[in-house]
This record gives C-alpha cells, structure tokens and sequence, in this order.
C-alpha cells in the first residue's frame, strides 16, 4: 500500500487528469486509510475523467457496497459489466453487489454467467456457495462448495445437518495461509463462534488491516452486527453516524 500511495501521488504530479492513478488512491484511501470523503472524491474523479474505465466502476461499487449504499453499488456494477461484457470478474462483482443487496435470485443469475465463463475461479464458487446458502438452497450451497474445495462442502454440509460443532474442526483441515482472516470471520460467524469472529474483527482493526472494511459489513456478520464491539469498531472507522 506504501508503494501504491507513492506511485499514485507521483503519477498524479505528472499528469492529474489521469483517472487510473485517482483510482489507485481512492482505493488506498478506502481500504487503508478509511477515509470515506477523499476517497469517494477520488473514485468520482477517476469516472468524469474517464467514463468508459471498467476499474474505476468496480472498485467504486465495492467501496458503494461497504458504505450499505447498495443499490448505487449495483450501478456501478453494471455500468463495469457493460464496459466489459463478457469478463468473469465483473460480473462476479455485480452478482456480489446483489448478493450483499439481498437480491440473491439475480445474484445467482450473474454468479452463474460468471461461472459459465470461467468454472475454476474460487472467488465465483465462494460467492455462490454463500449466495445459495443465504437465500435458503442449502442443497445447491453445497454442491458449489464442493466444487470450490470438498473441505468447504464438508463444512457446509455440517451446518446444513444443524451440526455446527462438527463444522468447526473441518477448518482446522486449511493450512493458515489458504484461508484469508475475511473468511474465517465469516466462517466463524457461520458455525456460531461469534466470540473468535469478534476477536479477529478487532484484531483486524489493530493492525488497520484492508479486509476490515468488507469483513465488517458484509450481511454475512447480521448476527453479530449490533454486538457493542463490532458497533464500537464501525464507529471507531466512521461507519457508524
């Protein structure tokens, strides 16, 4: 992130009309800094620059998302999609954006169309797993975490038969480094161990770790989201009013 905020500053003093390096620091300003003003002024440079760079809608829906301002994420998401039609990742991105909308029936439509396009990619296989799981198909949940790792569909197959406790040890089975600390908070949440999903949050914010601002948001933490020290951790970095 160091090297990224140097190279967007010295970029932009060499031409500040370039929209990627606005970009590039509203995203800094966003998931480092937690500076929601400067950085949604910056996303919104970058798009009067140069309304046709597909980066600048995605990560702008992200930063949309995280803010609860969903339906404008979803715009943002299909003004990237129309950019790039027939990119896995964009609408990866837009079927999030519904997904954390609580849309899950067209979040599974562009999950799907993601899918189709690219069939190995993790990131889509994660995001329809949770989408099914949701929206109540726990049957389908789990046939797409089985397809993104057996270990996951173990897992939600655990929690599908009311067995949490028998959930848990499965992701002991993941070496630390093949899961991020953004899933393990939710797959905390997810089998009921709210106390370690808490104490990775704050940890997170300890460190000012650039997974907090997703992991704190996402719909996936509504059990724990009035818990006074997620409460206090989103008023700590100006999510809450």
């Amino acid at each position: 992130m160091a090297k990224a905020r140097n190279a967007a500053r010295e970029a932009l003093e060499l031409d500040p009309n370039l929209a990627e390096a606005h970009v590039t620091r509203a995203y800094i300003e966003f998931l480092r800094d937690w500076d929601w003003q400067a950085s949604e002024r910056d996303f919104l440079k970058a798009i009067e620059l140069d309304p046709d760079y597909v980066v600048a809608h995605q990560w702008y829906s992200e930063f949309l998302g995280v803010m609860g301002r969903h339906d404008e994420g979803i715009v943002e998401s299909i003004r990237a999609v129309a950019l790039e039609p027939t990119s896995s990742l964009q609408l990866r991105v837009l079927g999030n954006s519904y997904r954390q909308a609580g849309r899950y029936a067209e979040a599974i439509e562009h999950l799907n169309k993601a899918d189709e396009l690219d069939d190995s990619h993790q990131g889509t296989l994660y995001y329809l797993t949770q989408t099914y799981w949701e929206s109540g198909m726990h049957a389908e949940a789990i046939v797409a975490a089985n397809r993104w790792d057996e270990r996951w569909g173990r897992f939600y197959g655990f929690l599908a038969e009311g067995k949490p406790h028998e959930a848990l040890p499965v992701l002991e089975e993941f070496a630390e480094d093949e899961i991020n600390d953004e899933l393990w908070v939710y797959s905390y949440v997810l089998a009921g161990e709210n106390e370690k999903a808490l104490g990775l949050l704050e940890e997170l914010f300890r460190r000012r770790d650039v997974l907090l601002p997703p992991s704190l948001t996402d719909n996936i933490l509504d059990p724990i989201a009035e818990e006074p020290r997620v409460v206090e951790i989103r008023r700590s970095i100006g999510l809450e009013p």
